[in-house]
């Protein structure tokens, strides 16, 4: 899905749901241009990404590089919780796992 500005209605990124192979889990993922980061637009989209996924059945997760800071602050802000870390052969290896809050 496009973010947009709200005020000009301009394309400023992305976001959407990723299925995790073989689970009933999607990934939340949001992009923002670099001039609309740290403005509060993940503390809008995230719960309503949340929020989608729980309305198709799915749960919903964010998986976080443990050393992309600006991240792990956003996921904590909107209050989802650690569920544990990536065991993978894949990149996402070691990386954490977070939920929502309310399971």
């Amino acid at each position: 899905m496009a973010v947009a500005d709200a005020a000009s209605d301009a394309f400023i990124g992305r976001c959407g749901l990723l299925p995790i192979h073989q689970s009933n889990e999607v990934e939340l993922f949001l992009l923002l241009a670099k001039s609309h980061q740290r403005k509060g637009i993940g503390q809008l989209v995230l719960p309503f990404l949340c929020d989608l996924a729980q309305s198709l059945g799915k749960t919903p997760v964010g998986i976080i590089d443990p050393k992309n800071q600006s991240s792990l602050a956003l996921i904590k802000k909107v209050e989802m919780v650690l569920l544990g870390t990536v065991k993978s052969s894949g990149y996402q290896n070691g990386h954490f796992r977070y939920g929502p809050a309310n399971g």
